[in-house]
Protein backbone atom coordinates (compact mmCIF):
# COMPACT_ATOMS: atom_id res chain seq x y z
CA UNK A 1 0.00 0.00 0.00
CA UNK A 2 1.39 3.41 -0.93
CA UNK A 3 0.62 6.81 0.58
CA UNK A 4 0.72 10.32 -0.86
CA UNK A 5 2.39 12.85 1.45
CA UNK A 6 2.33 16.61 0.93
CA UNK A 7 2.99 19.93 2.63
CA UNK A 8 1.39 23.33 2.17
CA UNK A 9 1.86 26.79 3.65
CA UNK A 10 -1.77 27.92 4.02
CA UNK A 11 -0.68 31.58 4.32
CA UNK A 12 -2.47 33.21 7.28
CA UNK A 13 -5.26 30.64 7.33
CA UNK A 14 -7.49 32.12 10.02
CA UNK A 15 -11.20 32.53 10.58
CA UNK A 16 -12.58 36.07 10.43
CA UNK A 17 -13.27 37.95 13.67
CA UNK A 18 -16.88 37.82 14.91
CA UNK A 19 -19.19 40.38 13.27
CA UNK A 20 -18.88 43.79 14.91
CA UNK A 21 -15.49 43.05 16.47
CA UNK A 22 -12.93 45.84 16.22
CA UNK A 23 -9.78 45.05 14.22
CA UNK A 24 -7.10 43.41 16.34
CA UNK A 25 -3.54 43.55 14.95
CA UNK A 26 -2.49 40.89 17.49
CA UNK A 27 -4.97 38.29 16.23
CA UNK A 28 -4.75 36.34 13.00
CA UNK A 29 -8.04 36.91 11.19
CA UNK A 30 -9.40 36.66 7.64
CA UNK A 31 -10.68 39.86 6.04
CA UNK A 32 -14.32 38.73 6.08
CA UNK A 33 -16.49 35.61 5.84
CA UNK A 34 -16.77 35.68 2.05
CA UNK A 35 -12.98 35.85 1.64
CA UNK A 36 -12.49 33.08 4.19
CA UNK A 37 -15.12 30.81 2.64
CA UNK A 38 -13.60 31.29 -0.81
CA UNK A 39 -10.15 30.38 0.54
CA UNK A 40 -11.48 27.26 2.30
CA UNK A 41 -13.21 26.14 -0.92
CA UNK A 42 -10.12 26.80 -3.07
CA UNK A 43 -7.79 24.96 -0.68
CA UNK A 44 -10.18 22.01 -0.43
CA UNK A 45 -10.47 21.78 -4.22
CA UNK A 46 -6.70 21.58 -4.71
CA UNK A 47 -6.15 19.19 -1.79
CA UNK A 48 -8.91 16.94 -3.13
CA UNK A 49 -7.30 16.97 -6.59
CA UNK A 50 -3.86 16.08 -5.18
CA UNK A 51 -5.37 13.43 -2.89
CA UNK A 52 -2.79 13.29 -0.09
CA UNK A 53 -3.10 10.79 2.73
CA UNK A 54 -0.95 12.95 5.01
CA UNK A 55 -0.59 16.71 4.68
CA UNK A 56 1.72 18.90 6.73
CA UNK A 57 0.39 22.46 6.90
CA UNK A 58 1.93 25.72 8.02
CA UNK A 59 0.32 28.99 9.15
CA UNK A 60 -2.95 27.48 10.39
CA UNK A 61 -4.46 30.03 12.77
CA UNK A 62 -6.66 27.71 14.83
CA UNK A 63 -8.00 24.20 15.19
CA UNK A 64 -11.40 25.55 14.09
CA UNK A 65 -9.96 26.83 10.80
CA UNK A 66 -8.25 23.50 10.18
CA UNK A 67 -11.53 21.71 11.00
CA UNK A 68 -13.38 23.93 8.49
CA UNK A 69 -10.94 22.86 5.79
CA UNK A 70 -11.02 19.15 6.65
CA UNK A 71 -14.84 19.22 6.66
CA UNK A 72 -14.70 20.07 2.94
CA UNK A 73 -12.43 17.12 2.10
CA UNK A 74 -13.73 13.70 1.07
CA UNK A 75 -13.20 10.81 3.46
CA UNK A 76 -12.44 10.70 7.16
CA UNK A 77 -9.54 12.79 8.45
CA UNK A 78 -7.74 13.15 11.76
CA UNK A 79 -5.95 16.37 12.61
CA UNK A 80 -3.26 17.62 14.95
CA UNK A 81 -2.30 21.23 15.52
CA UNK A 82 0.71 22.47 17.45
CA UNK A 83 0.03 24.01 20.86
CA UNK A 84 2.87 26.47 20.24
CA UNK A 85 2.00 29.28 17.81
CA UNK A 86 4.63 31.58 16.41
CA UNK A 87 4.51 35.31 17.31
CA UNK A 88 1.85 35.88 14.62
CA UNK A 89 -0.35 33.16 16.21
CA UNK A 90 0.29 30.69 13.34
CA UNK A 91 0.70 26.98 14.01
CA UNK A 92 1.89 23.83 12.28
CA UNK A 93 -0.72 21.16 11.66
CA UNK A 94 -1.21 17.73 10.22
CA UNK A 95 -4.38 16.44 8.60
CA UNK A 96 -4.21 12.69 8.03
CA UNK A 97 -6.70 10.69 6.01
CA UNK A 98 -7.97 7.50 7.63
CA UNK A 99 -7.02 4.83 5.14
CA UNK A 100 -9.35 1.88 4.60
CA UNK A 101 -8.07 -1.34 6.06
CA UNK A 102 -5.51 0.33 8.32
CA UNK A 103 -6.01 0.67 12.05
CA UNK A 104 -4.72 3.87 13.64
CA UNK A 105 -5.28 3.50 17.40
CA UNK A 106 -3.42 6.78 18.03
CA UNK A 107 -3.26 8.61 14.68
CA UNK A 108 -1.89 11.81 16.22
CA UNK A 109 1.12 11.77 18.51
CA UNK A 110 3.74 14.31 19.45
CA UNK A 111 7.19 14.28 20.96
CA UNK A 112 8.55 16.55 23.69
CA UNK A 113 11.93 17.99 22.72
CA UNK A 114 14.76 19.13 24.98
CA UNK A 115 13.51 22.74 24.81
CA UNK A 116 10.21 21.62 26.38
CA UNK A 117 8.13 22.25 23.26
CA UNK A 118 5.98 19.55 21.71
CA UNK A 119 6.41 18.77 18.04
CA UNK A 120 4.21 16.64 15.84
CA UNK A 121 5.63 13.34 14.68
CA UNK A 122 4.10 10.62 12.55
CA UNK A 123 2.48 7.62 14.21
Amino acid sequence: MSAVIGTWNLENFCRPLPAGSPPNPNKCAAKDHATYDAKVDALADVITEIGPDLLGVQEAGSQEALDDLVAKLPGTWHTALSDHPDPRRHRLGRPQRRMAGRHHPDPVRSARLADGHRRLRPP
